[in-house]
């Protein structure tokens, strides 16, 4: 036994009937009362608001027999033929799957004849940016001036990608997205006349979740009366949609704004646990920050929310300042989970970059405004970010153009323990074996490329008489300033740093921090070999894996 689609069952008979689209549904019967039937309209909006739905209203206000208001009657043979579908003057194309000018051509073909059984010929063409740009310039002219008992109504959810010169023929409403309210209230109307028992709660939830679009709401509404078996409840459908918990997101916030790294990590790592997807927790989470936003900006604005004002977002606004939420917001907002497989990655480095980041007037827990001590195994990207931040406040080594582990960690004597738990070169004693642990780092990483550039190519220009390791840092001295910057480039990704630091841990049998410097900034003058190497032919070809082996002059 099959069933009618709940959006198809209830989809709406006539102009009043029509959700959010009063400025249009008032337009069009007075369109109709006045008998000012356009040539050619173009219905355009975001999906789900309507804009097939009040075509085909249209197309049956047309040709009805005894109007009422401006609305079809759907009482007369002609409205009863339409909403049985088999009104044969009401012709609709999906121009996605009927793009070419074949179609147009076929169109134009048939036009010609009288209607069948109504007044007009009314052509509901869905999708219409789809049409090749072919078969869109055929269409001009009988778009411009088609026989009079011939009306086309265009729908597309991308005006933009249509033609300007079938824009500037057409008569063009623009569809809004529909309000929360009254999507609220569309639910409430179609549980009523289904006899559904649900939560008020869970109608909101729904309504909060489909952005302006009724037919998703309708869709979602119909699933979780299978699944409910017409009960619902706003856990059921918090759950359904992948919202879960809401307090959940609460508590995942308060961490982030106490700067609780950790804790704000072991969260998430729960909340993907329990199968929630991670751009299901990146979406729940800037919703509330941006509920919080808009709390402190003026609570009014906040007239629909899924979270209670005063025990969930009301302490969350307390707790930072608006400057300071706008900037987490900002931060958060620049990562897209489109096309990738590592968003737990993702949410954890932007976990990492928002709980060690200072804001202005924040500080952190068990630091002082005039240190921020990094956390372990911060990746390249983040402590970067953290390096660049407290830069102003701190010293630099004069010697050093750019080092990927930050310089301001606190300090610590010589005694202290922490200079004990990074241990001194064990396995390798001596300056021949690093030198010959060097050449099987290189030989390793030269079978492995970074975002843009060869690992090991790149540090082949590596001076080898300036390679140490001192408590565990390790400075790499470029001889090309070109290659120091390809690299620089390459400890700035994340998954290039991994690569260089695994490889080194993995030969040196110890965790090293690695720095990148310039070897003139060392002291140290090598004019004759920059100056060929900063040849841009020389530069290129280095940059596809090659390197200098012998240097001659042309005397």
């Amino acid at each position: 036994m099959t069933s009618i689609s709940m959006y198809r069952k209830w989809r709406p008979q006539s102009f009043e009937e029509i959700s959010g689209q009063d400025h249009i549904s008032s337009t069009l019967k007075q369109a109709i009362l006045q008998q000012r039937i356009s040539h050619s309209y173009l219905f355009c909006g975001p999906r789900g608001t309507g804009k097939t739905t009040t075509a085909r209203v249209l197309s049956k206000a047309i040709n009805c027999l005894a109007i009422e208001e401006g609305n079809p009657c759907n009482n007369c043979i002609m409205c009863t033929s339409s909403n049985e579908g088999k009104f044969l003057d009401t012709i609709e194309l999906d121009a996605a799957s009927n793009r070419g000018i074949d179609e147009i051509r076929s169109i134009k073909e048939k036009i010609n004849f009288l209607p069948t059984e109504g007044s007009k010929k009314v052509y509901i063409i869905d999708e219409a940016h789809m049409l090749t740009d072919q078969a869109s310039n055929a269409f001009l002219k009988t778009l411009e001036e088609p026989p009079s008992h011939v009306t086309f109504i265009l729908c597309t959810t991308e005006p933009q990608k249509i033609l300007p010169t079938i824009l500037s023929r057409c008569q063009r409403y623009d569809f809004r997205k529909i309000t929360h309210p009254i999507v609220v209230q569309r639910l409430q109307s179609i549980i009523e006349s289904e006899g559904i028992v649900a939560e008020n709660s869970s109608l909101e939830v729904i309504a909060q979740s489909c952005d302006g679009s009724l037919r998703d709401a309708e869709t979602i509404l119909e699933q979780m009366i299978v699944s409910t078996n017409g009960n619902l409840t706003r856990a059921d459908v918090e759950s359904f949609i992948g919202i879960s918990n809401p307090s959940q997101w609460v508590e995942l916030v308060k961490l982030i704004l106490n700067h609780d790294t950790a804790g704000s990590i072991r969260l998430v790592n729960k909340s993907l646990s329990l199968g929630i997807e991670s751009s299901s927790v990146h979406k729940n989470v800037m919703n509330l920050l941006r509920s919080v936003m808009l709390y402190q900006l003026d609570p009014s604005l906040l007239q629909t929310s899924i979270y209670n004002l005063e025990s969930d977002i009301k302490p969350l606004a307390n707790k930072a300042n608006n400057s300071q939420i706008i900037q987490y917001l900002s931060l958060w907002n620049e990562v897209s989970f489109k096309n990738t497989e590592s968003g737990i990655l993702l949410l954890e480095l932007l976990i990492v970059k928002l709980t060690t980041t200072n804001s202005p007037g924040v500080v952190h827990h068990n630091q002082t405004p005039e240190a921020s001590p990094v956390p372990k195994n911060v990746t390249a990207t983040s402590t970067k970010e953290i390096s660049k931040e407290t830069r102003a406040s701190q010293e630099t080594k004069p010697n050093v153009t750019k080092e990927y582990i930050s310089q301001n960690q606190p300090n610590t004597n010589e005694g202290s323990e922490a200079n004990h738990t990074i241990p001194k070169l064990t396995d390798v004693n001596s300056d021949s074996e690093l030198l010959s642990t060097w050449n099987d780092i290189i030989r390793s990483l030269g079978r492995q490329k970074g975002e843009k550039f060869n690992l090991g190519a790149l540090l082949r220009d590596c001076d080898k008489t300036s390679l140490e390791i001192v408590d565990g840092k390790m400075t790499l001295y470029f001889k090309n300033r070109a290659n120091f910057e390809r690299m620089e480039e390459e400890m700035s990704s994340p998954i290039s740093y991994n690569k260089v630091s695994d490889t080194f841990k993995k030969h040196l049998n110890q965790d090293v921090e690695i720095n990148l410097d310039i070897i003139n900034n060392n002291g140290t003058q090598k004019t004759s070999s920059n100056a060929l190497q900063n040849s841009p032919l020389v530069r290129v070809a280095m940059g596809m894996g090659a390197h200098v082996v012998q240097e001659k002059s042309d005397e």
